[in-house]
């Protein structure tokens, strides 16, 4: 059981999804992927979290283990995998995210100022209004969407 998760979790080329799609629906307990975070497979691992997370699969106990390993991951599309988590599953503290609005790839920049928005409006609002003039094109289009949403 906890062999196979493993499998195809080092098997994952950063690309093709195919074998982690597989683990999402099956009895590989969540334990065994928070195992690897943070870690060399981490993206792998942070992929089937997330989309377990949205299939209804993660429980709250589950979640909020996860959100613990924020601040060790190295990988940005593992950090990206996390902070889109928040949307659903807000347990992440806003100081975890915080350093990640001064992240060097924009994604994750736009990913953790949506997240802030859903763990502390209030802080995230001021940040919003400035988002919707940031050069990147992705943040100011979050921004627009949360200033719409009143996060």
């Amino acid at each position: 059981m906890a062999g196979e998760a493993l499998t195809a979790l080092h098997a994952f080329d950063g690309k093709r999804v195919g074998g982690l799609r597989a683990l999402v629906k099956s009895d590989v307990p969540s334990a065994v992927l928070l195992t690897e975070l943070p870690g060399p497979h981490e993206i792998a691992a942070s992929w089937v979290l997330k989309a377990r997370l949205e299939e209804g699969l993660l429980g709250e106990a589950t979640g909020r283990e996860v959100f613990e390993a924020l601040p060790r991951l190295t990988e940005p599309d593992a950090i990206l995998h996390l902070l889109q988590m928040v949307q659903h599953a807000p347990y992440a503290s806003a100081n975890a995210i915080r350093p990640y609005l001064s992240h060097k790839r924009a994604l994750v920049r736009v990913w953790a100022l949506d997240a802030l928005a859903h763990v502390a409006p209030e802080e995230a609002a001021p940040l919003i209004e400035v988002a919707l003039n940031d050069p990147s094109a992705a943040m100011r289009a979050r921004a627009r969407a949360l200033s719409k949403n009143g996060s």
